[in-house]
C-alpha cells in the first residue's frame, strides 16, 4: 500500500548517525517529555505547560495568539485557531471529514534542525499529532506522537489520516512510516506482533543510516523497535528500508 505523504526537510548539521537514538536534539527531549507528560490532552495550548516549552525553544518561528496558533512557514504563515465547539464538516461522496480547523492545538516541539513542528490536536476526545514542514504545503497526521529520524526525512507512528483530509481508520493500529515528500509505505499486512488484548505501544529504540549523504530514495535507514504489552516487551524487532523496493521487518531475538 503506498499512499503519497507530506514531509519534512533536511538539515547536513546531523547527516552521519550509526545508530542514531533519540533525545539528542532538543525537540526529541520535548517529544519525550510530551510522551510521558500527565497533562491531560484537552488542555488548552494557551494553558499547557508543554507548549510553554516549546514556544520558549522555537523563538520567532512560533508564537500564540489568545485561541490562534501561529506558525511560521517558508513566506508565510498558519494559524492553528482553537475552536472546540465547531461542527463537523459534511461527508464528502467518500465519506471523509475535514477536521482541519475543528478542536485545539498545541505545539510540542520545534526543530530548527529539521525545519519542523510537532503539534497536538485534540477534537471530539480523540487525539492526533500533526507533524508541519515549514517548506512544503501539506501536514502529516498522526495518531500517536510519532518518532523522528535525525534528518527528519523520516517519522514512524499509527499513522491514519491521508492527505488532503482524505480519512482512513486501520482497524489495528499498524507501525508505518512517513517520507518527506515521497511515499508512505507498509510493508507488512498489519501490525507486528500486535495483541488481541491489553494495553500496547510500539517503542523506537534508535534510527541507523539515516545519511543525507545518499539520495533519501536510495538511504537504506534502519530503526530498531521493540513492542511493550502491559508494560513489558514481548517483541523486538529491526525495521530495514530496501532502497527501491519496500519496507523489511525482522525479528530479533530477545
Amino acid at each position: 500500500m503506498k499512499n503519497a505523504y507530506s514531509g519534512f526537510i533536511v538539515c547536513a548539521a546531523i547527516a552521519l548517525c550509526t545508530p542514531c537514538h533519540a533525545a539528542e536534539l532538543p525537540e526529541d527531549e520535548l517529544l519525550s517529555a510530551a510522551r510521558e507528560s500527565r497533562e491531560a490532552p484537552s488542555v488548552r495550548g494557551v494553558d499547557s505547560e508543554l507548549e510553554r516549552r516549546a514556544l520558549a525553544t522555537a523563538g520567532n518561528y512560533a508564537f500564540r495568539n489568545a485561541d490562534g496558533l501561529v506558525l511560521s512557514l517558508n513566506g508565510r504563515t498558519a494559524v492553528f485557531t482553537d475552536n472546540p465547539e465547531c461542527e463537523q464538516d459534511p461527508e464528502d461522496k467518500y465519506g471523509n471529514k475535514d477536521y482541519r480547523h475543528c478542536g485545539t492545538y498545541k505545539l510540542l516541539a520545534f526543530s530548527k534542525i529539521r525545519d519542523l513542528f510537532v503539534l497536538q490536536q485534540f477534537f471530539d476526545k480523540v487525539t492526533s499529532y500533526l507533524v508541519v514542514d515549514r517548506h512544503g504545503l501539506r501536514d502529516t497526521q498522526f495518531g500517536e506522537l510519532p518518532s523522528l529520524s535525525p534528518s527528519g526525512d523520516f517519522a514512524v507512528g499509527v499513522n491514519y489520516s491521508q492527505v488532503y483530509g482524505e480519512y482512513k481508520q486501520y482497524p489495528n493500529p499498524h507501525l508505518e512510516i512517513s517520507e518527506r515528500d515521497g511515499q508512505y509505505h507498509v510493508g507488512w499486512a498489519g501490525a507486528p506482533h500486535y495483541p488481541k488484548k491489553g494495553a500496547a505501544r510500539y517503542v523506537v529504540d534508535g534510527w541507523r543510516n539515516d545519511d543525507i549523504s545518499v539520495a533519501r530514495d536510495q538511504r537504506a535507514v534502519e530503526l530498531d523497535v521493540h513492542l511493550e504489552v502491559d508494560g513489558k516487551t514481548t517483541a523486538r524487532f529491526k525495521v530495514t528500508r530496501v532502497p527501491d523496493a519496500d519496507y523489511k521487518v525482522t525479528d530479533v531475538p530477545q
